[in-house]
């Protein structure tokens, strides 16, 4: 995300703002504004919005004022000369077209690392034009500059495979192309298998004390390091047991999900991406932006379901009964930038 994006369904065009949207455009105007020209005082939300909360130059977005304590206690350890400004909150409305001002700010804040998001769409708060062709566009570009960078692919990535998995092993995965379903699922299912015991989903537990109740704040932008492995965005975690702050960078080189095994969706379908790929199998990566990501395989004409966090194969029917508003369905792969995907996935997700 790399992740991936999360979005609900974009909002149709409007002819105007709603008079809920003018009064809180009008109440907006009046709220006293600090040094940055970021909205600082309490009010009530007239419409949708986010939370913000403001201390000093710290800033968040979509977290509780207990989260945003939390935050700040955290980026004063990072950098005791902040000043111990007063805390402020306001809601705003970022996707109201007289926000331009507001993102552009709030978009400083993010580059130096000072601003903390919790919202399903960052780059509904950070871009000037908000939606999904934005997102799709931005999604489609980071996609390309991973890809170019990423240099553990292929016979790199097979070594690895043959190291960890088994040479035998691997040398029938590579014999499974075009086999037919059923033997590509009696071939490729025993690996799905191994790579989610040795690739377990992270679900917040302490990367300090394994303590397993622990309280997200929400995502900045990665530092220099993180930055440098293809991370585009940086959770920020706290354990009440052991006390302490971590980070868990969302990286996408898969050198760094190989080496750390850790990861969600994102990190797992890339890897799995490029591991089909050394394969030898034409392979593209599938992003629902109800946030969730999985890869599929063409074997014999069809496109075949693999989902490396669930180990499943060919089983697209198990994402009904996740619970989710599922919105857009996109497949990417390496020879065309962006396409729907087939009739069958999309059957009955509206």
């Amino acid at each position: 995300m790399a992740s991936g994006p999360s979005s609900g369904p974009s909002s149709g065009p409007s002819s105007g703002p709603s008079s809920c949207q003018q009064q809180c455009q009008q109440q907006c105007q009046q709220w006293p504004r600090d040094n940055s020209g970021l909205p600082t005082a309490v009010v009530h939300s007239l419409c949708v919005g986010w939370d913000l909360w403001a201390q000093g130059d710290v800033h968040a977005i979509g977290v509780n004022e207990s989260e945003f304590r939390l935050f700040r206690e955290y980026m004063a350890l990072e950098d005791a000369d902040r000043s111990a400004a007063s805390l402020m909150g306001s809601n705003v409305d970022i996707l109201d077209t007289g926000s331009l001002e507001t993102r552009r700010l709030l978009r400083q804040r993010w580059l130096r690392r000072s601003l903390l998001l919790r919202v399903p769409v960052p780059s509904d708060i950070l871009s000037d034009e908000p939606g999904l062709k934005t997102q799709t566009k931005e999604y489609v570009d980071r996609l390309l500059k991973i890809f170019a960078h990423d240099r553990m692919t292929g016979e790199h990535l097979l070594e690895w495979l043959r190291s960890n998995y088994g040479r035998d092993e691997v040398e029938e995965l590579l014999q499974a192309r075009n086999l037919s379903k059923e033997g590509l699922r009696t071939t490729l299912q025993p690996f799905l298998n191994w790579f989610k015991e040795n690739f377990p989903y992270y679900r917040g537990s302490c990367l300090r004390c394994n303590h397993g109740d622990t309280t997200y704040l929400g995502i900045v932008a990665p530092d220099g390091n993180e930055s440098h492995f293809q991370a585009l965005k940086t959770e920020i975690w706290h354990c009440p047991q052991c006390k302490s702050f971590y980070r868990f960078p969302r990286y996408n080189t898969i050198r760094n999900v190989l080496s750390s095994r850790l990861g969600r969706c994102s990190e797992y379908s890339m890897a799995m991406y490029h591991i089909m790929r050394s394969l030898h199998f034409p392979t593209r990566l599938v992003v629902d932006w109800a946030d969730h990501l999985w890869v599929e395989v063409l074997s014999r004409d069809e496109w075949i379901h693999i989902d490396p966090c669930e180990a499943a194969f060919d089983n697209k029917s198990m994402y009904f009964g996740w619970g989710k508003n599922h919105t857009y369905i996109f497949a990417f792969s390496k020879w065309r930038r962006l396409r729907g995907c087939d009739w069958k996935l999309r059957q009955g997700f509206g």
